[in-house]
């Protein structure tokens, strides 16, 4: 026979007991137990390989922020989940598959572009259901730019320069 059973708790331990009755009289199964998997799809720690994420995590945020130096190419991201048997996989941007990430290991590396980049971490509870997808935008600060001077003159006795040198 099957039935069903509802108010079941995530993440909880039960067990049951069937049992027959017929002409015979009374017979019972032995004690059977199962679980019920957890919805918590969340991380319990996030780090990047350059720069420092804020705000710190974990903070109930789902959205950080960083900041690398212009030198810096590549980026990998090592997210931990908070449940057991919870997944979790990156990408580089906001559409595309997400590519499994082992919980507590370095991602694959992406490449760094000048300015933001952004980043997503999708981890699925180990119900298989619930989702969080978690943002991070890195920003590599920008090269400096030369503008050269519209004019320049020099002469033997005088020059003149212009032109303009920004930083990050």
């Amino acid at each position: 026979f099957t039935t069903a059973v509802t108010s079941l708790t995530s993440a909880s331990g039960y067990s049951f007991k069937a049992y027959a009755i017929n002409g015979e009289g009374t017979g019972y199964s032995p004690v059977a137990t199962f679980g019920t998997p957890s919805t918590v799809a969340t991380l319990s720690a996030l780090t990047i390989s350059a720069g420092t994420l804020a705000p710190d995590i974990p903070s109930g945020e789902y959205t950080y922020t960083a900041s690398v130096s212009r030198e810096t190419t590549t980026l990998t991201l090592t997210p931990t989940v908070t449940a057991a048997g919870a997944t979790v996989g990156g990408r580089q941007g906001t559409t595309g598959a997400f590519t499994p990430v082992t919980s507590g290991s370095a991602s694959e590396p992406f490449t760094l572009a000048s300015g933001a980049n952004t980043f997503q971490l999708q981890v699925i509870a180990p119900d298989g259901v619930a989702t969080q997808i978690y943002e991070v935008v890195v920003t590599q600060r920008a090269r400096p730019t030369v503008t050269p001077p519209p004019t320049a003159s020099i002469t033997a006795t005088r020059e003149r320069l212009g032109g303009k040198v920004t930083a990050d």
